[in-house]
């Protein structure tokens, strides 16, 4: 009897669209020159971040060239990039560039959204529990200081965390702070609802789309969220260094993390006079983090939202989709029909093999990795995040090496 796999599906809550794949290459072999992975490595870690295009790669070369030369380039250039980059990366999401700020990091991010979203004593913020640290520090911090309490919320027991939330938000909370899908195996939360729930008891919305953007389909404008944050190093084919945020209106006249000339009227002209600083500039520029303008992560990060524009996000999505379902079909093929499995985004898979925790996972991982395949062990589950350059025989190869180390461990 053939096994079933034991599956939790991709859904998305409305019908999926249909996208035309004709410029993406089915075979991932076809698409792998474009990226600075050597040969034989079977690499399914692109949730940790993507492997760099070779052309952002030169490009980050061509940045740390000027910053060694730099009388070879004109101010006006220098501040032209971040604008292009800011300008790319609305376009990409489909969001007003002047909302738009650039940031070293999501735990920055995360500290200017606590910042701008003070919290009375008693009040909740809300998040889920085993999110990543950079994610809810930040308001561990905020409520700790402000007489505020973090409250994180457990999967309900039929795996939905959009359940969890949605029965934990109340009249308390003031926050809710949560991820498109989890960092661990690629649940799903319902944006939507939790949005909505927000709205009717008063409360804000944060969202980590680092797991998201650049894949998965997120209409800012509806969700009207006060900060959606995503770093830019992993779907959205940046270099480490550069991460965005998406800030409302409501909450662009806010005072920024840092004092920068560039955040203020005139910038390197901005002078205090009579003991008043500059008016701040307009728009979610003035909350930049300092030091971006020069890091070659910006000149990396335009090559890659560039390339995210010829592909589209939507055929990326459909493509590693198809990815899936070829993992699914190999799991059986190689005798893995029992293993849980996480499918509910296209572009992160968990699996965990039948009485697997943790620590039994990182050695799966430990084991695969001396078989030149990467993927991460998180959360008591293998994580499986492919990109355009894996093909279904790195699928094949994966299940491979899964079933012989299976074997090997449980000896």
């Amino acid at each position: 009897m053939r096994q079933r796999l034991s599956i939790i599906p991709y859904q998305t809550g409305a019908a999926r669209q249909t996208v035309t794949i004709a410029n993406i290459d089915r075979a991932g072999a076809a698409m792998l020159p474009k990226f600075n992975l050597p040969a034989g490595l079977v690499y399914l870690n692109s949730a940790a971040q993507t492997p760099r295009l070779r052309a952002a790669l030169t490009a980050g070369a061509q940045a740390l060239q000027r910053a060694a030369l730099p009388w070879t380039e004109t101010m006006h250039d220098w501040l032209a990039r971040p604008q292009c980059v800011r300008a790319l990366f609305a376009h990409l999401i489909g969001y007003d560039p002047n909302g738009v700020a650039l940031l070293p990091s999501v735990a920055y991010g995360m500290a200017l959204a606590a910042r701008c979203l003070t919290l009375q004593p008693r009040q909740i913020v809300l998040t889920l529990s085993d999110e990543h640290p950079s994610a809810v520090n930040a308001w561990q911090v905020a409520a700790q200081n402000q007489g505020a309490e973090l409250r994180q919320v457990s999967i309900s027991d039929q795996g939905d965390w959009t359940e969890s939330l949605l029965a934990a938000i109340d009249e308390r909370v003031a926050v809710v702070v949560t991820p498109a899908c989890h960092w661990h195996d690629g649940r799903r939360i319902n944006l939507p609802r939790i949005a909505a729930a927000a709205r009717a008891h008063g409360a804000a919305l944060v969202v980590d789309a680092t797991q998201a953007l650049g894949v998965l389909d997120i209409d800012l404008a509806a969700l009207d969220a006060d900060f959606v944050i995503a770093a830019g190093h992993k779907w959205l084919l940046g270099g480490a260094g550069l991460s965005y945020a998406c800030i409302a209106e409501r909450h662009r006249q806010a005072q920024p993390l840092e004092q920068t000339a560039w955040a203020r009227v005139g910038g390197l002209a901005g002078a205090i006079h009579n003991g008043q600083l500059p008016a701040y500039s307009g728009g979610a520029a003035r909350f930049d983090g300092s030091g971006l303008y020069s890091h070659p992560s910006l000149a990396m990060s335009e090559i890659g939202l560039r390339q995210l524009q010829t592909w589209v996000p939507a055929a990326v999505r459909e493509r590693l989709q198809s990815w899936q379902h070829y993992l699914l079909e190999a799991l059986l093929s190689h005798g893995l029909g029992d293993w849980r499995v996480i499918a509910d985004s296209p572009h992160l898979t968990g699996l965990r093999p039948p009485g697997g925790n943790q620590q039994f996972c990182q050695e799966l991982a430990q084991d695969l990795l001396a078989q030149n395949i990467v993927i991460a062990a998180r959360g008591g589950y293998i994580r499986v995040s492919p990109y355009l350059h894996n093909g279904p025989e790195d699928a094949a190869q994966l299940c491979a090496g899964l079933a012989q180390a299976w074997l090997r461990l449980r000896r």
